[in-house]
C-alpha cells in the first residue's frame, strides 16, 4: 500500500459536480411522475433535489446517476456542454439537519432568516413546514398551526402532495396537543393522502399510523390503538429506522397493557428494549427499562420488576441524567408500596421528590404525592392521606395531565369506597370518567345547554 509524504495529511476532497443542462432534473421527475421523496429515494434529502433542479447546486456523478436510474433517463439526458450560473446556495439542508438532531430552537431562527432571504414557493413552504414542525415538538400548538397551514397551501398551489402529507401530518399533531377534536379526522386525511402518493413513502405513512394510534390511545379506544400501531409496524417493515419501530412497539406495549393483556404488553416492551440497546441509546434504555418494570409488576413478577426498575436508576446514574432518575425511583416506591414495605417506599418517595423539585417536575411531584396518600392509607392516617390525594389532584389538573388524573381520582375512589364514604367516592369516580372522555363530557353539556335554550 502506498504511504503518503512524510508531514502530509491526505484528506478525501467533496465530489466534484457536473455540469446538467438547465430543468433536465424537473423535466425527467415530471415524466416519471415522482415527488422530490421519490427522486431522492431516502439516500438524499428533498432539499437537496430541490437545490439541483433551481440550479443552485451541482450533483456530484454518484448523486446524477442516482437521479438517472430513479427517473430512468441515460446520463447524457441531463449533461450540458456548459454549467449554468448558480444562484447563492439556500442551505435548506442545514435546517433539516438541525432538526434531526433535535435541536429546534436553532432550526427555528435559522428558517425563519431563510423566509426573509428567498421568494421561491417550494423552498417557503419546507420553511414554514419545518418551523411549525419545530414548533409542535417544543409544545407550542398554536404557532406551529399558523406555518403548517401556511406551508400546506403553498405546497398544495405549487402541486408538492408530498409536502402537503407532510403538513397534514404535523398539523395532526398539533391539534393533539391542544386536545382538538378535528385531530383524528385530520390524521385520517393525512393517511388517505399518504397512500394516494406514488411512490408512497414507508415512514411517513408509518408515522401517521402511529400518530392516529396514539390519539386512540388518549382516548382510551385501546384495540383501535392496537390496530393502528400493528399497521404502523407492518409499513415499517421495509425500514433501517430501528428507532421508530422501538417507539411503535412502546405503543403496542402501552395499549395492551391497558387492554389488561400484560404478556404482551411485556412482550412488546422487551422488543423495543432490545432494540433501543442496539442503537445504544441509554436514555431510551432508561425509560423502556422503566415501562418494562411496571409492567411485569401489573403481571405479578415482583422479582422482575424490581431487577428493570433498579437497572433504570443504576444506568441514570451512570449517565448522569438525574433528571431522568425521579421518575424510575417513584416506580420503584410503587413496587415497594405493593410489597407492602412502607418504610423503604416512604424513603423512596422523598428521594424522589427531591429531584423532582429540584429540576422543577411538577409531574413526578404530583406522582409522589398519589404514592405517599397510598402509604399514608395503608397508615390509617386518612386525614393525612387526604390531604395528599387532594395536593396530586390539583397539580394534575393545572398541568392537564389525563392519565395522572384519571388513576389519582380512580384510586382516590377506591380508598374513599373502602372507609365507606360512598358518596365521595361515587363523585371522584365520575370525575375519573370525565378525565377520561372530555370530548363526550363537552359534547352532553353543549346539549344541556341546547336543551335548556330550547
Amino acid at each position: 500500500m502506498a504511504s503518503s509524504a512524510p508531514g502530509l495529511t491526505v484528506r478525501r476532497g467533496r465530489l466534484k459536480g457536473v455540469d446538467i443542462r438547465p430543468g433536465a432534473v424537473r423535466e425527467a421527475r415530471d415524466e416519471a411522475g415522482l415527488s422530490l421523496a421519490g427522486v431522492a429515494d431516502g439516500q438524499l434529502t428533498r432539499a437537496a433535489i430541490h437545490l439541483i433542479e433551481t440550479g443552485r447546486s451541482r450533483p456530484s456523478m454518484p448523486t446524477l446517476e442516482l437521479i438517472a436510474r430513479r427517473t430512468g433517463k441515460p446520463i447524457s439526458y441531463f449533461l450540458a456542454d456548459s454549467a449554468p450560473q448558480a444562484g447563492p446556495r439556500l442551505p435548506l439542508d442545514e435546517v433539516e439537519l438541525l432538526l434531526e438532531r433535535g435541536e429546534l430552537e436553532p432550526a427555528v431562527a435559522l428558517a425563519q432568516q431563510l423566509l426573509q432571504k428567498t421568494s421561491d414557493k417550494w423552498s417557503l413552504a419546507q420553511l414554514h413546514c419545518w418551523i411549525g414542525q419545530a414548533l409542535a415538538r417544543s409544545l407550542r400548538p398554536g404557532p406551529a398551526l399558523e406555518h403548517l397551514r401556511q406551508s400546506r397551501g403553498i405546497a398544495e398551489d405549487v402541486g408538492d402532495r408530498w409536502l402537503a402529507v407532510e403538513c397534514l401530518d404535523w398539523e395532526a399533531a398539533a391539534l393533539t396537543l391542544e386536545q382538538d377534536p378535528s385531530a383524528l379526522e385530520v390524521a385520517e386525511r393525512a393517511l388517505r393522502a399518504c397512500r394516494e402518493l406514488e411512490p408512497r413513502p414507508p415512514a411517513t405513512e408509518a408515522r401517521i399510523l402511529s400518530r392516529i394510534a396514539n390519539i386512540h390511545l388518549l382516548q382510551h379506544e385501546w384495540e383501535r390503538a392496537v390496530k393502528n400501531y400493528e399497521a404502523a409496524l407492518r409499513a415499517a417493515d421495509e425500514l433501517r429506522d430501528l428507532s421508530r419501530v422501538a417507539r411503535i412497539h412502546q405503543g403496542l406495549a402501552n395499549a395492551y397493557g391497558q387492554l389488561g393483556d400484560t404478556t404482551r404488553a411485556v412482550a412488546h416492551t422487551q422488543r423495543a428494549l432490545a432494540l433501543y440497546g442496539m442503537l445504544r441509546d441509554r436514555a431510551s434504555i432508561v425509560g423502556t427499562e422503566n415501562n418494562l418494570g411496571l409492567a411485569l409488576m401489573k403481571q405479578g413478577d415482583l422479582a422482575g420488576a424490581a431487577q428493570h426498575l433498579r437497572s433504570a436508576i443504576d444506568q441514570a446514574d451512570d449517565m448522569g441524567m438525574e433528571q431522568m432518575k425521579s421518575h424510575a425511583i417513584l416506580s420503584l416506591a410503587e413496587l415497594d408500596v405493593v410489597r407492602g414495605s412502607l418504610d423503604e417506599a416512604e424513603d423512596l418517595i422523598a428521594e424522589a421528590r427531591e429531584l423532582a423539585t429540584k429540576f422543577g417536575e411538577r409531574l413526578n411531584i404530583g406522582v409522589a404525592e398519589m404514592l405517599q396518600a397510598q402509604v399514608l392509607t395503608l397508615r390509617l392516617d386518612h386525614a393525612a392521606a387526604d390531604n395528599h390525594f387532594q395536593t396530586a389532584i390539583r397539580i394534575f389538573n393545572d398541568l392537564n395531565a389525563r392519565e395522572r388524573l384519571i388513576e389519582c381520582h380512580s384510586a382516590y375512589a377506591d380508598v374513599l369506597e373502602a372507609r365507606g364514604a360512598t358518596k365521595d367516592a361515587l363523585e371522584h369516580t365520575k370525575l375519573a370518567l370525565a378525565a377520561s372522555r372530555p370530548a363526550l363530557v363537552r359534547s352532553e353539556q353543549g346539549r344541556r345547554e341546547a336543551s335548556q335554550t330550547g
